[in-house]
Order: structure tokens, then sequence, then C-alpha cells
């Protein structure tokens, strides 16, 4: 897969992504993801 580039392939995939879990997982699945954008972005 090639890296998300645009703010939208990012924001489409993390839609798919917790849409693919239960909504109590959410919080913890949304952290994790942001902290890793966090980390990808510096």
């Amino acid at each position: 897969m090639p890296p998300l580039k645009t703010p939208f392939e990012v924001y489409r995939h993390k839609v798919l992504l917790l849409r693919s879990f239960p909504k109590s997982v959410y919080p913890i699945i949304y952290r994790i993801k942001a902290d890793f954008e966090l980390f990808i972005v510096k």
C-alpha cells in the first residue's frame, strides 16, 4: 500500500478503519492512530 498523502485520504482511511471496530474500542484505536500519525509527521 502506498502511504496516504492528502488529508482527505488519511481521513477516509481513518473512517473506514473505525467502522470496522465496535464503538467501545473507538477511543483506543483513535488514540493509537493519532499518536502514530504524529510520529509519522515528525
